[in-house]
């Protein structure tokens, strides 16, 4: 309504669970690798079976950039990955301790804490307006993961860890 009563070209996006590099730390996925090149274990809140979607920086940044090239003014775009690519936070955990510590002994590097409260199961986004527009995803999860996972791991540390604070 803003942009038709102010004829204002504006543009709505909406996306969750970015990673990448520079993330601040208390993130689940910088959160994870974190602990596991401190050989510490990774902490999952309940049983670990949300699920999310998780979409690279560069994907991200990428949509936005389609967003501004070929986005209809006045139209929402969902920038998310497809259904396929959910994974849960146990998946994850699995995978980056598969990744980091070359074991399948997931329990050795899991500790359960309490889940937080009202932790939503889900969330899921269409991204097909946004895939009409040409956009697609270009970074697996395995290929990102990787890359955080060989980068120069000093630019978690960058940030405040805000996960203790209340």
């Amino acid at each position: 309504s803003y942009n038709h009563s102010y004829k204002m070209p504006i543009i709505i996006t909406r996306g969750n669970n970015v990673y990448g590099p520079n993330q601040y730390p208390e993130k689940l996925i910088p959160l994870f690798i974190k602990q596991l090149k401190e050989n510490k274990k990774v902490t999952i809140q309940g049983a670990g079976t949300a699920v999310r979607a998780f979409l690279h920086a560069y994907d991200t940044a990428k949509a936005f950039e389609c967003v501004l090239e070929k986005g209809v003014v006045g139209e929402i775009y969902n920038i998310g990955c497809d259904d396929k690519m959910e994974f849960s936070v146990m998946e994850i955990a699995k995978i980056l301790i598969r990744l980091i510590k070359d074991t399948d002994n997931y329990n050795e590097w899991i500790e359960y804490v309490e889940d937080r409260p009202f932790n939503d199961q889900r969330y899921y986004i269409s991204n097909q307006k946004l895939k009409d527009l040409g956009w697609n995803i270009e970074v697996s999860l395995m290929n990102g993961l990787n890359e955080l996972i060989s980068s120069d791991f000093s630019n978690f540390s960058n940030f405040s860890d805000f996960s203790n604070n209340k």
